[in-house]
Formats: structure tokens, sequence, C-alpha cells
């Protein structure tokens, strides 16, 4: 296991769907991770989490691709359609994945990608740890202003360790919690500068906008697509 950053957010605006995605495609391509776009239809499970008396703690909405949906045999799913992208980067870390699910007159971003970090001696994690905040931080400074943004490994935003402990107290399973309660910020800018020596870089690339695109540029499947008009 390792630090964790979850993200969570929605909107009714498809134009900034699309520029999310858009701004996600070209930070990752430019730093040769790979991008698979995605598409897919499926369903909406609302999920619920019980303590050992069965008391709800905690409730959230999960999106099944129709396949998944089917196997799993779930019931009572609400029809539904992702699209976005799945961004791998070349360190072991779990895909960081940018995609939106339809719920009602919205699109919804709720995810979280785990970057394996549990000290300074996982560098290319940290690497891959700085950019994900980064891209995300960009994400909610341009379009979703009402993005939350969880990060274990405090980048993010450092919590206080009460701050900790709550989230624990709701997302952590009982043998995680006190690990992740106790756990020690790590100085990302020293480590990212010592191992690569181009923190500018990865900062440009993290806070580029979708503006930055270059004409014609896109990313397409076989219905959808997102294309950069020529001026």
């Amino acid at each position: 296991m390792g630090v964790t950053i979850h993200y969570k957010g929605r909107t009714k605006d498809l134009d900034k769907v699309k520029k999310v995605v858009e701004y996600a495609t070209f930070t990752a391509k430019n730093l040769n991770w790979e991008v698979i776009p995605i598409e897919q239809d499926g369903y909406i499970v609302e999920e619920i989490i019980k303590d050992k008396e069965g008391n709800v703690i905690y409730r959230f909405k999960t999106f099944y691709d129709k396949e998944t949906y089917e196997k799993v045999g779930f019931k009572k799913g609400t029809p539904s359609k992702r699209i976005g992208v799945i961004i791998n980067p070349p360190f072991k870390v779990e895909s960081f994945i940018v995609a939106f699910y339809k719920d009602g007159d919205d699109w919804v971003l709720h995810d979280s990608t785990k970057t394996q970090v549990w000290s300074e001696k996982d560098l290319g994690n940290l690497t891959a740890h700085e950019i994900i905040a980064n891209m995300l931080t960009t994400i909610k400074q341009t379009w979703m202003p009402d993005l939350e943004i969880i990060d274990e490994g405090e980048y993010y935003v450092p919590l206080t360790k009460e701050e900790r402990k709550k989230f624990a107290e709701e997302h952590k399973t009982e043998e995680y919690r006190d690990k992740y309660i106790n756990l020690e910020p790590f100085n990302f800018e020293r480590l990212i500068q010592n191992q690569l020596g181009s923190a500018r870089m990865i900062s440009a690339l993290a806070s580029a906008l979708a503006e930055s695109l270059p004409e014609g540029w896109g990313v397409e499947t076989p219905t959808w697509g997102i294309k950069k008009e020529k001026k």
C-alpha cells in the first residue's frame, strides 16, 4: 500500500468536461505517459459502507461499465455513460483516471490513484505524485472550483492530525488507519529537484491550460471526439 490522492467533483458543463480531458491528455502525452481514451456505457450503483453494528456511515455512487455490471449481477443501477482518459505513468503507480460519468444533469469526476509512496526512497513515485497533484490543482483552479482533493501525501494541502483522523475514521480500514493518521509529510520540492533537476519543466507542464493545445490537435474514440479548432 501507499499514499493515495482522492478527488471528486461535478459540473453540468460538457464543454468543461472536454477541456479537462484535453488538458490531462496533453500534459500526460508531453510527459510520455500512456494515455488511453475511454467511452463506456454502463450503470451508476449506490454503495453503502456500514460499521460493525450495521449503521450506515458512508454512501457513495460508483460507475460500472455494462460488462462488469452484468458480470457482478447488480440489479438496481441507473443507466449512464462515461467519457475521458486513463493515464498510466511509467512508474509502479496506479492509473490516473480522468473520466466523467453522467448522473442526471451532472458530469461527475470521482476517483482515486494510489501512488505507492511510503518514504523518501520512492523517488519515481514521488515524481508521479507531484505531477498528478499539480494536474488536479490546475483542473480545480481553471474549470472545477468545487473539485475536492484529498492528498494523503499532503503535497496538495497539508492536513492537521485531527483532519487526517477524521478522514481516516470515515474512509480507512482499521489496519490502515493508524499508519495514515501518523504519516509525516514528504519534502516533495527538494526530492524532485535532487532527483530530476527538472522541477520547472514539470511545473510548467502541470500548469498548462487547454488553450495551449496545438491547433488541430485532438482526442477521439469511434463516436466521441475533442478537437481544438484552428484559428
